[in-house]
């Protein structure tokens, strides 16, 4: 699966939404992605809901979440992980921009996998590492 034309297909403003979680290594092919987690700004969040995409709350960790769904792709307007509760706003603001679409940056993805840790964060924190010393010995893992 091609995370760019499945983003392209969401027809979604650059400036007010970034894509976090795995989107990244799926588009630098470090793994494959199964979902496309989009961290968005209320005013978009907004738009979608009333676009039809699918309203819910979920339970995250014992913090109740609005989401909405629309195919592979979640949109939520808030975005925390253990006791960091970064402003999305400037999370989007200093998105990494990949063929004209804004990604969490793989840095600070791994910031995050490190913080939660969990058995699919630690295999992620190793295929993460692996291809920042791919690209610093000058051999892209894209190759």
């Amino acid at each position: 699966m091609d995370i760019f034309k499945e983003v392209e297909k969401l027809d979604l403003p650059t400036d007010e939404y970034m894509i976090v979680g795995s989107g990244i290594l799926g588009a630098l092919k470090i793994r494959d992605f199964a979902d496309i987690d989009l961290l968005v700004s209320p005013r978009l969040f907004d738009q979608l809901r009333s676009r039809g995409w699918e309203y819910s709350k979920v339970d995250i960790g014992g913090i109740t979440r609005q989401k909405l769904t629309f195919g592979i792709a979640e949109a939520f307007a808030d975005f925390w992980y253990g006791d960091q509760h970064p402003d999305p706003k400037q999370l989007i603001a200093n998105a990494e921009t990949i063929k004209g679409v804004p990604f969490l940056p793989l840095s600070e993805l791994l910031k995050i996998k490190r913080v939660l840790n969990r058995p699919k964060d630690q295999s992620d924190i190793t295929l993460i590492e692996d291809y920042q010393a791919s690209q610093q010995s000058g051999h892209s893992a894209n190759e």
